[in-house]
């Protein structure tokens, strides 16, 4: 990204590499043809699946459209899907999408979920600064009163807003990928930078929007989703 255009800038090294594997998944699907919209097609359908495998493909998928390295561990106990960013970064998932939204979500979940930090810690590189972040995305929006001392740094977020996710970095890739054919490469990374900055999809936008509920703040109370889907809007 050595340009006059992207000297001018400050492109932290987070977000730079996040940038390079975005670029890399776009050179795989390929900028013209109809592999791109197929794998969209398909990820939409996972994100909205209640079966829970489909729905960890569709993290997966998600997550390496952001530029994380994704990944689902298949092992008992292990989270359903990590987002990593070298050492720096490590998003992990729980993911609940069979739950029926109007029940609380449990002590046993509560549980699972804010264990993956100290997974991370034994299984992904790690130092001293590494951000990790615990969350448990579920259609339910109350916690059982019991559940809420396990929760340490575990957040929620809601099926729909991963879809509100999808949807950007969709929309973002889908312009680049328009007019990747007859740019640079030097050009498609400047493209991708700016348009990802713009719409806070960065890995600290990411990781900045899936903290704004931690659990231990929720309530057993019931609220709708259109009022939690409006609190989480980004600024």
């Amino acid at each position: 990204m050595a340009s006059e255009t992207t000297d001018a800038i400050e492109i932290d090294e987070i977000t730079a590499l996040a940038i390079e594997n975005i670029r890399a998944k776009l050179t795989e699907w390929g900028t013209t043809g109809e592999q791109f919209e197929r794998i969209i097609s398909q990820t939409i359908k996972d994100l909205q699946a209640k079966e829970h495998k489909q729905f960890h493909c569709g993290l997966k998928s998600l997550g390496e459209m952001l530029g994380f390295n994704a990944e689902v561990p298949n092992g008992t106990g292990d989270p359903d899907c990590v987002w990593s960013i070298g050492s720096d970064i490590h998003i992990v998932h729980e993911a609940k999408s069979d739950h029926t939204p109007n029940d609380p979500i449990g002590i046993n979940d509560i549980r699972q979920a804010q264990s993956h930090e100290a997974w991370v810690r034994e299984h992904c590189t790690c130092n001293k600064e590494t951000q990790i972040l615990p969350t448990i995305v579920s259609p339910r929006t109350i916690v059982d009163e019991k559940a809420l001392v396990y929760a340490n740094s575990l957040t929620h977020f809601l099926p729909t807003q991963m879809k509100v996710i999808f949807e950007e970095i969709t929309n973002v890739i889908r312009r680049v990928r328009a007019s990747a054919p007859s740019m640079s490469d030097e050009k498609i990374m400047e493209r991708l930078y700016r348009d990802v900055k713009t719409e806070k999809l960065t890995p600290h936008d990411i990781l900045k929007r899936l903290s704004t509920e931690p659990v231990k703040k929720m309530t057993s109370e019931k609220k709708t989703e259109r009022m939690h889907c409006d609190q989480w809007k980004k600024d």
